[in-house]
């Protein structure tokens, strides 16, 4: 099964318009290629899911933040945008929801 990952810039990075420059400037969207869940990973872990929007809006410093990066999850989802990943380079919260998923 092929994992991917998509990224979505955060903070400074999106706020400039830029690439992000460090770990605190990107948030990480996994995604299996041919399905529509997804993972959102920060820094601290999972951030939210496909089934749980409430969780971002928590970490987001408001809920449009938490809204935009839920579209940009599903845009980068639905147009299959990011490279293989190997599960073993996520995080232990995210391979957790990856097996939930069904991905492993």
């Amino acid at each position: 099964m092929s994992i991917k990952r998509g990224q979505i810039s955060i903070g400074a990075a999106q706020a400039e318009g830029r690439a992000p420059s460090h770990d605190g400037e990107y948030v990480s969207v996994y995604y299996k290629h041919d399905g529509e869940d997804y993972i959102i990973e920060g820094n601290g872990g999972v951030v939210a899911t496909s089934w749980t929007i409430e969780d971002m809006i928590g970490m987001a410093d408001d809920e449009d933040e938490a809204l935009r990066w839920q579209a940009e999850a599903k845009a980068i989802v639905a147009g299959d945008w990011g490279e293989a990943w190997d599960v073993e380079r996520m995080g232990s919260d995210s391979r957790e929801v990856a097996a939930e998923f069904g991905w492993l």
